[in-house]
């Protein structure tokens, strides 16, 4: 574990063998990591410009970040976290979940300034930051408090496999997630979240929308609000789907996915502007392309939108385009 007040890295790379947690979160994880008797294919949880990352890949690298975080219950207390859209961000929240902390996540997108004031006003103990990403908050390091501690990503995943043993009990009434709200009408403010909270939305998401293992989602939302990180994320993971992320939105991407990756995709969720640049990409089409995209996007089970009221004219197009009537979750 890291002694000094500031590191980026972990010298100790064989660390005591813990359990992860009681939460439910991480149930159907679980049950999906356990060995398969039949040859069946291993379960996906994250699919990422890496590759393809297993339920139990999710859960033994969670563990390593409990274990770079002391192997302790955190007692609620902000933990910020600095992550690309990938696997390793999923891996990193479950490990602060898993200590007993509150994740703080902080977006690329975020200016220096506003990284700081994140990390200070949040009281974060630890930040776990990608090797990519600390040039964006390097400089404010020297001027935050000098007990903060800085663990890159890289070393927690280059660490020796831990194995389960017991779960570790964490209170679903403590703190889970630290998230800023936009900031519009002031500085922004930090909005706790619980475990018990978090379960109660993404239950509710569960009912109404009929999640299950065989959904898979395209996420291309940004992941330092609720609509990326609870109702998508951790929606998906919850039922043991899969998650294809990408690593930031790109709307010819997106198509170039739909229609020419595996006819896979279930569910789709965005924020209205990137609705918009889609159906712009799609009127840009050659016909015969607008027609395998209109074919293909009609096959997903859900497309949803959020974070910001629809306008009318995009839902209609959106339906026109792709016989998909959206769901509405704003308001």
């Amino acid at each position: 574990m890291l002694r000094a007040s500031r590191s980026f890295g972990l010298g100790i790379r064989k660390q005591s063998q813990r359990g992860l947690a009681n939460l439910a979160m991480f149930s159907a994880a679980k049950m999906l990591a356990q060995p398969q008797s039949s040859p069946a294919p291993v379960k996906a949880a994250i699919v990422d410009e890496a590759g393809s990352h297993s339920y139990a890949d999710l859960l033994g690298d969670a563990r390593k970040v409990r274990a770079a975080l002391g192997n302790k219950d955190h007692l609620g207390a902000s933990i910020a976290m600095l992550m690309p859209n990938n696997y390793e961000y999923a891996a990193v929240q479950w490990g602060i979940w898993a200590s007993g902390g509150a994740a703080v996540p902080l977006s690329p997108m975020h200016p220096e300034r506003e990284l700081e004031y994140f990390i200070s006003n949040s009281n974060s103990r630890y930040l776990i930051c990608h090797p990519t990403l600390l040039p964006n908050v390097q400089p404010a390091l020297g001027r935050l408090d000098s007990s903060l501690q800085v663990i890159m990503s890289d070393a927690i995943m280059d660490m020796a496999q831990i194995e389960a043993t017991n779960d570790v009990v964490i209170d679903e009434n403590q703190s889970a997630l630290f998230i800023y709200t936009s900031g519009t009408t002031g500085k922004p403010k930090g909005v706790v979240h619980t475990h018990a909270t978090i379960a109660a939305q993404v239950s509710a998401l569960h009912k109404a929308w009929g999640w299950t293992a065989e959904d898979r989602l395209l996420h291309m939302l940004p992941l330092h609000h609720i609509h990326g990180i609870v109702v998508a994320l951790c929606s998906a993971l919850w039922a043991g789907a899969t998650t294809e992320m990408m690593p930031k939105f790109d709307k010819d991407k997106v198509w170039s996915r739909i229609i020419d990756g595996p006819q896979d995709i279930s569910i789709l969720m965005g924020v209205p502007t990137m609705y918009s640049r889609l159906l712009q990409a799609l009127d840009q089409m050659p016909p015969e392309r607008q027609r395998d995209a209109s074919c293909a996007m009609s096959k997903l089970r859900l497309t949803v939108s959020g974070s910001a009221a629809l306008p009318t004219s995009v839902f209609k197009q959106w339906q026109q385009a792709t016989s998909q009537v959206m769901l509405e979750r704003y308001g």
